[in-house]
């Protein structure tokens, strides 16, 4: 089973997504039935959209780099 959070820190998004929430709950499920790895395991994902700025900020908070990126990801 997967579980998400989706937090959204910037409203550009909702131009994207009428619901975000829903819209990556709904991928994940697809997900989590065509492959096998999440098949029998309880994950949890946290996505947070946000822009370019703080993912700036959290790129140098947790990675020591001064750039923007699009993924920043943590081991569990």
């Amino acid at each position: 089973m997967i579980n998400v959070n989706v937090e959204v820190k910037n409203k550009f998004w909702f131009k994207k997504f009428k619901n975000p929430k829903t819209y990556f709950v709904k991928k994940l499920k697809i997900i989590s039935k065509n492959i096998y790895f999440f098949k029998y395991k309880n994950t949890t994902f946290t996505i947070l959209l946000t822009n370019s700025l703080n993912m700036k900020k959290l790129n140098k908070k947790f990675r020591g780099r001064n750039k923007s990126t699009d993924v920043l990801s943590f081991p569990a």
